[in-house]
């Protein structure tokens, strides 16, 4: 299960303390003078946060096994940590290279003026409401008028999954005492019923879906035409969320790891994505430290595919816009430099 405190809203003066205790150094070294590397050229040495048993870590995963780090001339560490907080601080600290993170967890750090590169997008916004088994069959406009006066559960109340959510009850004229908003990363408050609905990441949907409660919307595949739902709501749909973040004097001093790095993940993509390649993914996975073993094959086949559904590496000019936008309605950030200050060459624009 993706560990669902990874978007907790976490104050700049908690990182920069975090980064105080964040030991070690950055394993980088680049050994190339330039460019993406040959069969010649000399390997480059990275460190990459992981997440055990997260989704989001799975990009990474395929990447290493399938040997696209390997052939890419890159020497791949993996650093695990438990969250984004932890994360964030060992990217603060120089304890790892690149983390794992979304756009709003790291827009205080840019609005005020830290220097950080989005190296390459990993994961569309992932994000789905599951209700409680009285709300299948009804609208997203149906299901929030139901949900007055109830109480939802997100993995935190401050994180991405409550602030989504509460853009959702706005989007639909309901003011942010309207529904309750309780923190619950594991989804038991939606099982034991004690809220009517929850906000999950897609590893979390798949676990309650297959228990038969209903999946509400779904920001990567919603079940009605994008341009039925409210803006503050259509444009969340598609959104880039998770993606691979390094400081910019990391990303600046090494250019050819950059490089390399964003040709095997996309080489992992567009391998993952290939519905060729559907049951050897599905087996990979299965036998890896991210497997769900209370699925059956069926479900964890089922599963696995609305992962890989998510996966995209494009990040433009348009998509930091729609973020600026979001996080300054939710008071996350102020104004964001240029997108062109954070976002590194080579990103697929597509």
């Amino acid at each position: 299960m993706r560990r669902l405190v990874l978007r907790a809203a976490v104050p700049v003066a908690a990182l920069m303390s975090l980064a105080l205790v964040a030991c070690g150094s950055s394993s980088s070294s680049s050994s190339a003078a330039s460019g993406s590397g040959g069969a010649t050229a000399a390997a480059v040495s990275i460190s990459i946060i992981n997440y055990p048993g997260s989704d989001a870590s799975w990009l990474a995963y395929i990447a290493q096994q399938q040997g696209f780090f390997k052939s890419s001339n890159l020497n791949v560490s993996f650093v695990s940590l438990q969250a984004g907080p932890q994360a964030m601080a060992a990217l603060v600290g120089g304890s790892a290279d690149i983390g794992v993170l979304d756009t709003d967890n790291m827009a205080p750090l840019l609005a005020k003026g830290q220097k950080y590169t989005l190296l390459i997008n990993t994961v569309k916004n992932f994000w789905a409401v599951v209700g409680s088994k009285s709300l299948a069959g009804k609208s997203l406009a149906q299901v929030v008028q139901a949900l007055k006066g109830q109480s939802v559960s997100a993995p935190s109340v401050g994180g991405t999954g409550g602030r989504q959510l509460d853009a959702i009850f706005s989007a639909y004229g309901l003011s942010g005492s309207s529904v309750k908003i309780v923190a619950d990363p594991t989804n038991v408050s939606l099982t034991a019923g004690r809220v009517q609905a929850a906000m999950t990441d897609t590893i979390g949907a798949c676990r309650l879906t297959t228990l038969g409660y209903p999946e509400l919307m779904n920001f990567v595949n919603p079940p009605a035409a994008t341009s039925s739902y409210p803006a503050g709501v259509q444009s969340l749909i598609g959104l880039p969320g998770l993606g691979y973040w390094a400081k910019s004097s990391w990303a600046t001093a090494n250019p050819t790891a950059v490089s390399r790095f964003q040709k095997a993940i996309e080489q992992a993509t567009a391998w993952a994505k290939n519905p060729a390649n559907a049951k050897a993914e599905d087996t990979l996975l299965r036998n890896s430290p991210f497997n769900l073993a209370t699925m059956t094959d069926s479900q964890w086949a089922t599963c696995v595919s609305r992962v890989t559904a998510a996966f995209s590496n494009s990040y433009t000019a348009a998509d930091a816009a729609t973020w600026q936008k979001f996080v300054s309605s939710q008071g996350i950030a102020g104004a964001l430099p240029p997108s062109s200050q954070w976002l590194a060459a080579g990103i697929p624009q597509s």
